[in-house]
């Protein structure tokens, strides 16, 4: 049976977070390890959902002890396929980062969806 690290280490590659002061790891950020068609947002759904379940694997095999980071595109957060896969695969140690990207982000929908407001 394969171990964890090696199912999600097929698709994607782990940059590890380091402490400042202490230099010891303290999490992984899953990336792609393939291209991905960044004006597809079926694809990058699909990418989205994935990088999910393999944060949910790894948190799971680490423990919730090392922060386990993902990221999500705008479009992806607004489908309802995303937001279950998120409510069956989050847990300790899973981080979902918005990815700033995308040209949405400067969009009214999506800030007043998300309640974001910008610092000025």
């Amino acid at each position: 049976m394969k171990s964890p690290i090696d199912i999600a280490m097929r698709n994607f590659r782990a940059q590890p977070i380091l402490c400042a002061s202490t230099k010891q790891v303290r999490g992984l950020e899953l990336l792609a390890r393939h291209r991905l068609d960044f004006s597809d947002p079926n694809v990058m759904l699909a990418a989205d959902i994935h990088a999910m379940e393999m944060a949910s694997l790894l948190a799971k095999h680490y423990k919730g002890e090392i922060r386990i980071h993902c990221n999500a595109e705008i479009p992806s957060l607004q489908s309802a396929e995303w937001m279950e896969a998120m409510l069956a695969n989050i847990q300790p140690g899973v981080v979902v980062e918005l990815v700033e990207r995308n040209e949405n982000l400067d969009g009214k929908f999506v800030m007043e969806r998300f309640s974001i407001s910008m610092m000025v």
